[in-house]
């Protein structure tokens, strides 16, 4: 056989189709080389080190159970090789296939269990997957028919596969219909609805323990749709339509809000109130916090359901945000790879796509200086602990212990796994209130005033100054050295904020006059937590 890019050599290296059966390409060395075929194959033995196997320089595709792709664009959406690489994310469900093998470097790096074992997905499938496996099953019973020359009983099962096959195929066909024709019910919130929610205290920080929030997201996307980052506004109704038949029976306080409706500045509040980070212009929110529970669509993923509350029980605040998608999950057809799991924007939430963080206050950590940067046993705990609205260093008291990754153990073990940690820390607190000298309740009584001074008289503070100044004041409270009777830190997250700040003020800042704006604020609740008037000098702050 000649090689068939030159046509001149003879062919040395052959692909092939199926099980080895099917039509043959073939070619010579250089052309080989220059296809990029020996470089596939350096990915494909790189990819066989991850399954723990050795090739020895010859090795057979049977030896993996997963299947290898080096291919260097998605036909179905359109993301390149160097596109995925630039941004990491995925632009459909088939992009798990083409980009397979990039991912499975990124699970073995990531994903390793306490064993070394690779950690990919070990739940249960959906309920569309089941059938899709039955499909599978059928198609092997036929081709052993086949084989045994029993041609009467590999019809039977080819009637009974086309049943399945036009069963399912019918049910994508009426979602892709149903994305089209409908239109979304629910009613859109007022603006009463949203400033009620937002300044809704049942969805803020908690009070005065060490344990102010524990939160859950589950990521969902439809199989038949592009994911959000390369659908186009026609396809996003779609998608929103679907998801609406799905939930439209669910109830939410404010109902629906179009993100893409609201002012930039009320946007920014929702994100920082109940995201915790910025959210897609043209994403859809509905959120209850009367159940705490909120629904988004079209952010990064198609669907996100989420759940909060101050408990802190894992697989209560799990099923919570699994109840809101119970619907979705045994009527749609959902991205899933067998292989990855639930398939989702961002390769890092593959897997369950859950993420889950509780966000804690450890003021004697804060007081004796401990960062956190590195906590002990962080790392094999797989949880990331971050300083909340702060990076590396930077610590206020407040921080944030989160699941890095969605797969390599099931929901519940990652839900487990994050409060555990959390709990340790929270009693590293117990023991660190015990251990307290009375020498250094004598530092903190002597600080106190020149805490509140500068609470009191500044001229500006940043949202960091006034979580660490609101730590300090939380611990002296907290060991009697003074008494704040109003102190609460709903007063604090967010509403200290700058999304906050401009939202109540219905304006937009520069960062310097936002500043300015949150001394004054701050201020006044410094006031109203001590219970005293103010010094003529502090009224009189210098501008």
């Amino acid at each position: 056989m000649k090689c068939r890019k030159c046509g001149k050599s003879d062919a040395g290296f052959f692909i092939s189709w199926s099980d080895g059966s099917g039509p043959k390409v073939g070619f010579c060395e250089s052309c080989a080389e220059e296809a990029g075929i020996f470089a596939a194959l350096r990915r494909v033995e790189s990819l066989m080190h991850g399954f723990g196997l050795e090739s020895g320089g010859l090795f057979s595709a049977s030896e993996i159970s997963a299947p290898v792709e080096f291919a260097d664009c998605c036909q179905s959406c359109g993301t390149t090789l160097r596109e995925f690489e630039r941004r990491f994310l995925f632009g459909c469900g088939e992009c798990s296939l083409v980009f397979g093998s990039l991912i499975s470097n990124y699970l073995t790096l990531l994903g390793a269990g306490e064993d070394g074992s690779l950690g990919f997905y070990r739940g249960e499938p959906p309920k569309c997957y089941a059938e899709r496996s039955k499909l599978h099953a059928i198609h092997n019973k036929i081709n052993e028919k086949i084989v045994k020359e029993d041609y009467t009983g590999a019809a039977k099962f080819r009637d009974a596969l086309n049943a399945h096959e036009k069963k399912i195929t019918a049910r994508r066909k009426k979602s892709v219909e149903t994305g089209a024709k409908s239109r979304v019910s629910a009613p859109a919130a007022s603006p009463e609805d949203l400033s009620r929610i937002l300044l809704d205290t049942r969805s803020s920080a908690g009070k005065r323990d060490n344990w102010l929030l524990s939160q859950v997201e589950i990521r969902r996307n439809l199989a038949d749709f592009k994911f959000p980052t390369k659908s186009d506004k026609v396809q996003c109704l779609q998608i929103k339509n679907n998801i609406f038949e799905y939930l439209r029976k669910q109830s939410y306080g404010a109902g629906r809000i179009e993100l893409s409706e609201l002012k930039p500045i009320e946007r920014f509040a929702i994100g920082e109130r109940f995201f915790h980070r910025r959210l897609n212009p043209n994403a859809t929110a509905m959120i209850n916090p009367e159940t705490g529970s909120t629904v988004l669509i079209n952010d990064a993923d198609h669907v996100t359901a989420g759940a909060w509350s101050g408990e802190r029980d894992p697989l209560a605040a799990l099923e919570a945000a699994r109840s809101q998608l119970q619907k979705l999950e045994s009527g749609a057809e959902l991205a899933f790879s067998q292989r990855f799991g639930y398939l989702t924007t961002a390769p890092k939430h593959i897997g369950t796509g859950l993420t889950v963080s509780v966000l804690l206050h450890l003021p004697y950590s804060f007081f004796h200086g401990r960062t956190l940067f590195w906590p002990e046993n962080a790392e094999n705990a797989c949880v990331r602990l971050d300083s909340f609205r702060g990076k590396n260093l930077e610590h206020h008291g407040f921080f944030r212990v989160s699941s890095p990754v969605g797969f390599g153990r099931t929901a519940e073990e990652i839900a487990s796994g994050v409060f555990a940690f959390a709990e340790k820390l929270v009693a590293e607190q117990q023991e660190m209130r015990g251990d307290f000298k009375s020498s250094e309740v004598n530092r903190v009584r002597n600080l106190l005033p020149r805490a509140l001074d500068h609470a009191m008289r500044s001229y500006r503070l940043s949202y960091r100054d006034v979580l660490r100044l609101s730590t300090f004041i939380a611990l002296a409270d907290e060991l009697g050295v003074a008494k704040f009777s109003g102190f609460s830190f709903d007063d604090v997250i967010p509403l200290m904020s700058s999304p906050f700040i401009m939202y109540r003020d219905g304006r937009a800042y520069s960062v310097n006059h936002c500043e300015k704006r949150r001394a004054d604020l701050f201020a006044e609740l410094v006031e109203k937590w001590a219970g005293v008037a103010m010094t003529e000098p502090a009224k009189n702050k210098k501008k």
